[in-house]
């Protein structure tokens, strides 16, 4: 059966047609007009932006903090008495006179209720600028949806303490998922 060359005349034109576009696809050429010009990025917080990291950076000549009066010294006398332990917590807030002050008789910290599912989860708030924090902030428990019972058993198994002095607010060691990283060697 013979084949007419005219179908091999529209084959070869088909083929080399999508081998073109094939080519072009693969290696784009821009117009000599167009300048490629690179994307400004955004940073998305001051600690993304080295100018901004540099311009925070405390430096030699920065003011001292003036000594903090005690909150109990500023606030009124009325009022409830404190009822919750805040010593040993400090205001997360770095614009606060309080901030990173962990006395319970200087700072101005109180209870302000409790949160979770599985274990009531105390709730701080600093009467000075009204920013609040939970009692599990800086420890490995903060945001763990897991109970902290659980969390313990799974470390006793290990054979080694989740933390270094059995506090909830001491550093940890480092958390591990399995069985076979869970052991220090």
């Amino acid at each position: 059966m013979p084949i007419d060359p005219s179908w091999r005349v529209l084959l070869l034109i088909v083929l080399s047609a999508l081998i073109w576009a094939w080519y072009r696809r693969q290696y784009p050429q821009s117009s000599p007009g167009a300048v490629q010009r690179q994307r400004l990025l955004q940073p998305r917080t001051p600690e993304d932006c080295p100018v901004c990291r540099q311009q925070a950076a405390p430096t030699a000549t920065a003011v001292a903090r003036p000594p903090v009066t005690p909150w109990s010294a500023v606030k009124s006398r009325r009022g409830a008495p404190k009822r919750i332990v805040t010593q040993g917590f400090a205001c997360p807030n770095r614009t606060c006179a309080y901030y990173r002050i962990t006395d319970a008789q200087v700072h101005a910290l109180v209870g302000d209720g409790t949160h979770g599912r599985c274990e009531r989860i105390q709730t701080l708030r600093c009467q000075a600028c009204g920013a609040t924090c939970s009692t599990r902030r800086d420890t490995p428990l903060y945001r763990l949806k897991t109970a902290s019972q659980r969390v313990a058993a799974e470390s006793a198994e290990c054979d080694h303490p989740l933390f270094h002095d059995g506090t909830e607010r001491s550093i940890p060691r480092p958390e591990n998922e399995d069985e076979q990283t869970c052991c220090y060697s």
